[in-house]
């Protein structure tokens, strides 16, 4: 796929600049109600045991699990580990089986956390942008096209030029923005006014950079 919009476009000025999303945005989104049943399910079928959720907090999560018979085991474990045992009853976890659920767990939790996010990412442009259109790709981006409304403050006392914009946002986390259009600065301030909205939206950014230009 081209870098930008996937339409046959009038200019040849593309602009670009790549944003990272702040850690807290990823660990804002795990703390959510479907992270939170996405692990429960997880742990459940793994362990082979009925899981309920003892707390979640940003860092730290524990999860009680029940087998049969008055046998439980509650788990300690924060993103990028470890998995602590902090308590049981009737059920011994050894340290082969900790490891080995731990080294399943983890990336289980990376992948996961990083999935809803570029989910929580897209839905938050379409909720700014009402005409931005949707597509995941095989590489597991996403990928956003949209036309900015133009800025309420025309440029050199003339109407705004139309922009066109597409955002891809990488399964690192990583959004490249791209827009096109007759104009660089009209190009330029859509770009900034972007960024601005997803901070609205309680996307942070925690850099970006700087804009180029692309011929």
């Amino acid at each position: 796929m081209s870098p930008g919009p996937s339409e046959p476009m009038t200019s040849d000025l593309l602009l670009t600049t790549t944003a990272w999303l702040d850690p807290q945005v990823v660990h804002e989104t795990l703390v959510s109600r479907e992270a939170m049943e996405a692990v429960h399910g997880w742990i459940s079928n793994h362990l082979r045991a009925t899981a309920s959720i003892r707390s979640w907090k940003p860092y730290w999560k524990e999860i009680a699990l029940y087998r049969p018979g008055d046998i439980s085991l509650t788990l300690r474990f924060r993103l990028g580990g470890p998995v602590e045992v902090t308590q049981s009853r009737g059920w011994s976890l050894s340290e082969g089986e900790r490891r080995e659920l731990e080294s399943a767990l983890l990336p289980f939790l990376s992948k996961t956390g990083n999935t809803m996010t570029q989910e929580r990412v897209a839905d938050a442009v379409q909720a700014q942008y009402q005409d931005a259109s949707r597509s995941s790709r095989s590489d597991h981006t996403v990928v956003l096209r949209f036309m900015p409304p133009p800025s309420t403050a025309p440029l050199d006392d003339h109407p705004q030029p139309p922009v066109e914009m597409a955002v891809i946002v990488r399964p690192d986390l990583a959004l490249q923005i791209f827009a096109r259009g007759t104009d660089e600065a009209a190009c330029r301030a859509a770009i900034r006014r972007f960024l601005a909205n997803l901070q609205v939206a309680g996307i942070n950014i925690e850099e970006n950079s700087p804009i180029a230009l692309r011929r």
